[in-house]
């Protein structure tokens, strides 16, 4: 889409109006928001589909596996601390 059709899409603009002007505004569109809503409420359904079903296959991740997560994220946290301290 051009800024052309979008500016025109929504209202004309007269010549007096545009008299002097030369910056353009381009309108956004509810549209576009709306269906970027869409895209991404259908794949977070999509990605919580399969993870059900990966669950229920045996295949999901085991409890000692988010663990290991926690304890990995605790230690990267720990680091940047030690980091940020030593280079101030």
């Amino acid at each position: 889409m051009t800024v052309d059709s979008l500016r025109y899409r929504f209202a004309p603009i007269s010549a007096s109006e545009h008299e002097g002007c030369k910056f353009i505004v381009a309108a956004v569109t509810r549209h576009d928001a709306v269906s970027h809503d869409v895209a991404m409420v259908m794949r977070t359904l999509a990605f919580m589909v399969v993870r059900q079903v990966l669950g229920l296959v045996g295949l999901s991740p085991s409890a000692d596996a988010k663990d290991v997560e926690i304890a990995v994220l605790r230690h990267q946290l720990l680091v940047l601390i030690h980091e940020y301290r030593h280079a101030a």
